[in-house]
């Protein structure tokens, strides 16, 4: 073998050395990719399934808040229907009470202007009594008219206050039912408080 052959056979072995140096690099550099990727994926699979886990969790959860906000607007309802039950009835029993005792109160008043005239009535001497009395002369009669002026004037104050007083308490408690199931009511509270003042009167 002579210095050219050698020089070559140098020079490929240099080249083949090279070659291989690079090839390693390259095989090197493929795995380290590779496995480079394999971490970005199994990180990326990691984070994608807690993400997952998080938005099972939340339809859980809004599943749950929806039945729940259900069950709880179902029991809400129930208690105001009977709530708003309970106030009819209430209203109804208010209402006969206040009917029966104007009704009591005109009979006790009907009684006693009954028993005042009869009274009056006792008093009178039959015998003294001319028949023959001249309607016309009786009711032009001054102290006949100041009497019965007072005696008219006494029952018919009170009828109108005890007329007055339930009929403010049947306005009172009909306003207040309104109200309650209302569900824009500023102007029936406006209503009332003005009709509590045309009324003069305070709860």
């Amino acid at each position: 073998m002579n210095n050219i052959d050698q020089i070559q056979s140098s020079y490929n072995l240099t080249i083949q050395r090279e070659i291989f140096s690079e090839q390693d690099k390259i095989v090197e550099a493929k795995q380290a990719y590779f496995l480079r990727c394999n971490g970005i994926k199994i990180d990326y699979n990691e984070k994608i399934e807690k993400e997952q886990l998080k938005i099972t969790e939340l339809k859980v959860n809004k599943k749950y808040l929806k039945e729940e906000t259900n069950r709880e607007y179902k029991l809400l309802k129930e208690k105001l229907k009977k709530e708003i039950q309970r106030i009819n009835q209430e209203y109804k029993f208010d209402c006969l009470e206040i009917k029966d005792n104007a009704k009591l109160h005109l009979q006790k008043i009907e009684s006693i202007f009954r028993q005042n005239i009869n009274q009056l009535v006792a008093k009178i001497d039959i015998k003294s009594v001319d028949l023959n009395v001249n309607e016309e002369l009786v009711l032009a009669n001054e102290k006949y008219q100041t009497e019965l002026k007072k005696l008219e004037n006494k029952y018919q104050k009170k009828i109108y206050q005890v007329t007055k007083r339930y009929y403010y308490e049947e306005k009172k408690k009909n306003y207040r039912f309104r109200i309650l199931n209302s569900k824009n009511n500023t102007n029936l509270k406006k209503e009332y408080s003005q009709f509590k003042k045309d009324f003069k009167l305070k709860e």
